[in-house]
């Protein structure tokens, strides 16, 4: 029996040393998760130091900087680009993940009087603060968490960006908050001009975890958002909507962690 147990704990030492020292020597790592959620930067993601959602977080994933070397880009782990988009108050798309505006934007000496003079103007506590309370204008005046001068980013300019700095993963556009018919209908051709511009010059490189559009560019977002933004709980908005997803060349809108679930089913 002693030597039964002796076996099985070699065995078992065995199995983890081949585990974690490989034949190259190299301790080997854990799988990363994809390093392109929120454009890869932000608390917890690869550009720990980068305002996420950002021009600047783009630019730094895409080509790189002196201060972060190669692009995260081309990392293998790197199995799309993620943003989230909201609707301002008058309108404009932008780039932000969050509910409320108060974790990426702190009250700090940078920007406590922009928003001073901003609740001047709006009925709420800054705690309560949304992208849609606000116009681009004023948000436009607040300075990004993890930086000096980094501004909110639209839609628009945004992908701009993408094209101009050579975006050669997948993308995924995450549906946050929309409010307006004419939000909703620019997002779906502002996008859908971005696909094609994009599939015209690229090569799309895809991973083998990559689960969304075969084309690389994608919809996705959270059921509850996704309803809310499109009226998806009035069943003709509903076939409206997702008839305009498919005619601009959008047959799915996936739900974000169930990949294989089509909102619009």
């Amino acid at each position: 029996m002693k030597s039964l147990i002796k076996f099985g704990l070699i065995a078992v030492i065995s199995l983890l040393t081949t585990a974690l020292f490989p034949a190259s020597g190299e301790i080997s790592e854990p799988e990363a998760k994809n390093i392109g959620h929120r454009v890869a930067a932000g608390d917890g993601e690869f550009h720990e130091n980068l305002p996420e959602d950002s021009l600047l977080a783009l630019r730094t994933a895409l080509i790189g900087t002196t201060d972060h070397g190669h692009p995260v880009q081309y990392n293998p782990n790197f199995y799309y680009l993620e943003f989230d988009v909201q609707e301002t108050a008058d309108g404009y798309l932008v780039l932000f993940h969050d509910h409320t505006i108060k974790r990426m934007f702190p009250q700090n000496e940078v920007n406590s009087i922009s928003l001073q003079n901003i609740l001047k103007t709006v009925p709420k506590n800054y705690d309560e603060l949304k992208i849609h309370d606000l116009t681009l204008a004023q948000l436009k005046t607040l300075v990004l968490k993890n930086s000096t001068d980094e501004r909110i980013a639209t839609l628009d300019d945004f992908l701009q960006g993408c094209l101009d700095w050579g975006l050669v993963r997948p993308i995924a556009l995450e549906i946050k908050y929309l409010y307006s018919d004419a939000a909703r209908e620019h997002l779906i051709n502002a996008y859908s001009m971005f696909r094609e511009n994009f599939l015209a010059r690229t090569r799309v490189f895809k991973s083998k975890k990559y689960d969304l559009d075969p084309s690389g560019v994608s919809f996705f977002g959270f059921g509850g958002n996704v309803k809310n933004s499109f009226d998806f709980k009035d069943a003709q908005r509903k076939t409206y909507w997702c008839d305009r997803f498919k005619e601009a060349g959008f047959p799915k809108i996936y739900q974000a962690l169930i990949h294989w679930n089509n909102l619009c089913s």
